[in-house]
């Protein structure tokens, strides 16, 4: 892979595949015995483009086990229905997955300016194409969380960028609850001015901070935990929230 970044591997993987089926398998994660068997299965009935599994994350050590406990929360999760255990269900993009390999190759395969973020890309085009996508648990695949707050603040600065950068490309893909992050990052500035005109920014921050213990408290009420778990998810939404505005700033 002599370019170095994802969607090139998976460019050279497809151009190399001889079978009908394209699977994509990621390191850092663990798979179930049946998951290429399960992804095959569904995409043989014909009905469906894309079919992935929820994507569990599971710690190793403290701190990834604490970003898999704010993960495994809806503060965590956001509007990602992917990441949802439970009955099949249609989903706009997934984690990693079963492809036919003619689709693929009809779509050019990855796009490769999108160095994160390219399989929802690819989702969006599959979608406008037509193409059904589906979460199904029997392809439930564990991976491994970002441990420190510095790494987990890098990815989803990253995840933000390429998130609107997929929004610019493809505005069908954008959602309200994409919106809060970066506008949690906008009412910072906001709350710090010295005048009335401030008081709705520091009322939501206000009411953020409030929902960040409370569902601290929910998970576990110990108050180290409560503190690290909120760190972990102000991390993540600022972050993210802080990388679509200056994804927005670049592509748009």
């Amino acid at each position: 892979n002599p370019a170095g970044h994802t969607p090139a591997a998976l460019n050279l993987g497809l151009r190399a595949a001889r079978g009908r089926y394209v699977v994509r398998m990621d390191a850092h994660t663990r798979y179930r015995p049946d998951y290429v068997r399960a992804g095959i299965e569904r995409l043989a009935r014909g009905d469906v483009a894309h079919a992935s599994g929820p994507q569990v994350a599971v710690g190793y050590d403290r701190g990834s086990r604490l970003t898999a406990l704010a993960l495994a929360s809806r503060l965590g999760v956001g509007g990602a229905t992917f990441r949802a255990a439970g009955a099949e269900r249609d989903v706009d993009s997934g984690f990693l997955g079963a492809w036919r390999r003619e689709d693929l190759e009809a779509l050019g395969g990855w796009d490769e300016r999108w160095v994160r973020n390219q399989d929802a890309e690819l989702a969006a085009r599959l979608r406008a194409n037509g193409g059904r996508l589906v979460c199904i648990p029997e392809m439930a695949a564990e991976y491994r969380p970002r441990s420190s707050l510095r790494a987990l603040g890098r990815q989803y600065r990253d995840y933000g960028r390429y998130r609107a950068r997929t929004s610019v490309h493809h505005p069908a893909t954008l959602r309200r609850s994409h919106l809060l992050p970066p506008a949690l990052v906008l009412a910072l500035p906001l709350a710090l001015a010295p005048h009335r005109a401030a008081l709705p920014a520091r009322c939501a921050i206000a009411a953020y901070a409030v929902a960040l213990a409370t569902e601290g408290v929910r998970l576990d009420p110990r108050p180290a935990t409560v503190a690290a778990l909120a760190a972990r998810w102000a991390t993540m939404h600022l972050s993210w929230g802080a990388g679509f505005l200056t994804g927005l700033r670049r592509w748009s």
